[in-house]
């Protein structure tokens, strides 16, 4: 979990990033992005915003035999859902690698390093490891939504399905948004919203569907204003 305020400092990172709109999102988030996390060896983050970290406490947390099954055990064998992992593991491995295994000796990884070979490395990362990630994520997904009845959607929808204005936002302002757009409605006004929360791998087809045919679309999204202490520079937008 990383606060929203300093998420802009790992959207570049390579990791997946998740914004729920809601806190018991967030919670089915934790278990959501172990199970991705193990299943294709990249490393994610979930943004909560201070207000709703509070909020987490008074919800209950997931049972013992949901974390169980999913993600599972550790030292579970698992076939390896990519055919990079096949090259470095073999055609099946545990669920959390031995990155330092006697038995199959091998070199994982790179030294750190800037120039050539730091490019070839993040380049390598993206082709045989990143790539899986938006199929990964949605058979976890899957098996969350098969185990609880409840789905961790890249995108959340509200309001009628024939606006043809539609306010697109993240994480928790969804609700804001969403409580607005009732507040038009009952005025007259047909506005629906889109939450987003999967910010990476983003949901791009999926939310150009949901845009098809709309007049006009507001993008809210809060960014900060304060400047960093490295680089003076401010926050950037995700959208």
């Amino acid at each position: 979990l990383v606060l929203w305020a300093g998420f802009d400092w790992i959207e570049e990172s390579g990791a997946f990033l998740l914004h729920p709109v809601t806190p018991q999102a967030t919670v089915d988030a934790v278990l959501v992005a172990h199970d991705v996390a193990e299943r294709a060896l990249m490393p994610g983050a979930i943004a909560v915003d201070s207000t709703d970290l509070r909020r987490l406490v008074t919800l209950r947390s997931a049972e013992i035999d949901l974390v169980r099954r999913l993600p599972g055990s550790s030292h579970e064998e698992i076939e390896a859902p990519t055919p990079a992992q096949a090259l470095v593991f073999g055609a099946h491995r545990r669920r959390h690698p031995r990155w330092l295994d006697p038995e199959r000796p091998a070199a994982h990884g790179t030294v750190p390093t800037v120039g050539p070979e730091g490019e070839a490395a993040i380049a390598g990362r993206r082709v045989f490891f990143a790539a899986a990630l938006a199929e990964l994520a949605e058979a976890a997904r899957a098996d969350f939504s098969a185990l609880t009845g409840r789905d961790l959607a890249p995108l959340v929808r509200f309001g009628p399905d024939n606006a043809r204005r539609v306010l697109v936002t993240h994480g928790p302002m969804t609700q804001t948004a969403a409580a607005v757009a009732e507040v038009l409605a009952s005025k007259g006004e047909s506005v629906a919203v889109i939450g987003i929360q999967w910010l990476q791998p983003f949901p791009r087809q999926a939310l150009e569907q949901l845009l098809s045919g709309v007049d006009s679309i507001c993008v809210l999204e809060r960014v900060g204003q304060l400047a960093t202490s490295v680089t003076g520079a401010t926050d950037p937008p995700l959208l």
